[in-house]
C-alpha cells in the first residue's frame, strides 16, 4: 500500500491559494470598471472586452492545459501556470492602455487555464487513496473557489474607493485652476449717445404762461 504523501495538506493550501486567485481575477475587475473606463478611456462596448478576455482564453484553453499536464506534468504545468498568472495580474494591475490591460487579461485566462485542470490532478494523485481524505480535500478546494468570488467583489470596491472619493477632488482643482488662468474680462462703462440738438424751428414750443 502506498504511503500518503505527509506534506499533502500543505500542497493542498497552495492549490486552494491557486483556485482562490483563479476565481479572484475573474469577480474583482466587475467593481473596477467605471475607474478603468475613465483612466483608460474605455468605450462601453469595449468594456466587455476586459471580462472577454479572460473567460475566452480560460474556457478556450482548459482542455489544452490538460492534456499538457497529461504530458509534461501536472506539477510543472501547474507552476508554469501560477507563473503566468502572477506576471499577467502584475501587468494588468500597472496598465497604463487599453492594450497593455487586455493583454494581461487574456494572459491572466491562459494560466487560469493551465492551473484549473493540473490543480484537479495534482488533488487526485494527493488524497484519491483515501475518500475520506479526498472529500476534505475537494471541500477545501470548492470553499477556496466560494472564497475567491466574494473577495473579489469586496477587494474591487475597497481599491477602487479612495479613487473614487479623489476624483471630485481633482476636478474641483482642476476647474479652479481653469478660472484663475481664464483671461479676466473688465466691463467697461456704457457711454450714452446724446442725440444731435434740434434745430430752433423743429423745437416745440414751450406754453405761454405769462398770463
Amino acid at each position: 500500500m502506498e504511503r500518503p504523501d505527509p506534506r499533502r495538506w500543505l500542497a493542498l493550501a497552495l492549490l486552494c491559494a491557486a483556485q482562490f486567485i483563479v476565481i479572484l481575477d475573474t469577480s474583482i475587475i466587475g467593481v473596477a470598471l467605471p475607474a478603468i473606463q475613465v483612466d483608460l478611456g474605455f468605450t462601453p462596448g469595449g468594456l466587455s472586452w476586459i471580462f472577454n478576455a479572460y473567460v475566452i482564453a480560460f474556457g478556450g484553453l482548459l482542455l489544452l492545459g490538460g492534456k499538457l499536464g497529461d504530458v509534461f506534468g501536472a506539477r510543472r504545468m501547474f507552476m508554469l501556470g501560477f507563473a503566468i498568472l502572477t506576471g499577467a495580474s502584475l501587468l494588468a494591475g500597472l496598465a497604463t492602455s487599453q492594450e497593455v490591460l487586455l493583454t494581461g487579461r487574456a494572459l491572466q485566462g491562459v494560466g487560469a487555464a493551465l492551473i484549473a485542470p493540473t490543480a484537479l490532478a495534482i488533488i487526485m494523485r494527493l488524497f484519491g487513496g483515501n475518500g475520506a481524505e479526498l472529500g476534505k480535500a475537494f471541500g477545501f478546494w470548492g470553499a477556496a473557489a466560494a472564497a475567491g468570488g466574494t473577495a473579489g467583489v469586496f477587494l474591487g470596491g475597497v481599491i477602487t474607493e479612495p479613487r473614487r472619493r479623489k476624483r471630485p477632488r481633482q476636478r474641483q482643482r482642476m476647474q479652479r485652476g481653469t478660472r484663475l488662468t481664464e483671461p479676466r474680462q473688465t466691463l467697461q462703462p456704457q457711454q450714452r449717445q446724446r442725440a444731435p440738438p434740434l434745430p430752433r424751428d423743429q423745437r416745440p414750443s414751450r406754453p405761454d404762461t405769462s398770463y
